[in-house]
């Protein structure tokens, strides 16, 4: 892909042989095989977003994992990257972080917001305070799984809702 940029009214271009996609919604079933075909074959690269049904164990990771692996093969793309991601939830404990951690996908966590409503996928998160992510985060770091965040909130401190294009600012 030829891109040209302008620098100090010089105008350059650059090639990006495989650029990588770090936040893909890639959803299920048709609609699944009639956007991913098209996305693989440019990427080196592919974050898989869980928020087709949604991920919240290695099981359905793996799953969804084969079935978006099963395009790539089809489509010839043999050296497609799948980062594989599940939810934040009470769920996922050491032993599921160190599975992660042993597995061939290479697979990360994404938190959402906690409150339902805030984007896909939120409210199956567990607060980020909440004394369980804390030994989840300790887990992760000794075992090279990163979070990845949706970081924003809904309501203000005084449980007023939040303009959608405001949550993000207010969260930090």
């Amino acid at each position: 892909m030829h891109n040209p940029v302008t620098v100090d009214r010089k105008t350059m271009s650059f090639f990006i042989r495989r650029p990588s996609n770090f936040h893909a919604h890639l959803r299920r079933d048709e609609l699944m095989r009639a956007i991913a075909k098209h996305l693989m074959q440019y990427v080196l690269y592919l974050l898989v977003m869980p928020n087709t049904g949604p991920i919240r164990t290695m099981a359905e990771a793996l799953a969804y994992y084969d079935e978006l692996m099963e395009i790539a093969r089809t489509e010839g793309l043999t050296k497609l990257m799948l980062i594989m991601t599940l939810y934040h939830t009470a769920d996922i404990n050491a032993e599921v972080i160190e599975a992660m951690a042993e597995h061939a996908v290479t697979f990360a966590i994404k938190h959402y917001p906690p409150a339902k409503g805030a984007t896909t996928g939120s409210g199956f998160s567990i607060p980020l305070d909440d004394p369980r992510s804390a030994y989840q985060l300790d887990a992760m770091a000794a075992n090279g799984i990163r979070l990845l965040g949706h970081f924003e909130d809904v309501v203000d401190k005084y449980n007023r809702p939040l303009h959608p294009l405001a949550g993000e600012a207010h969260y930090i």
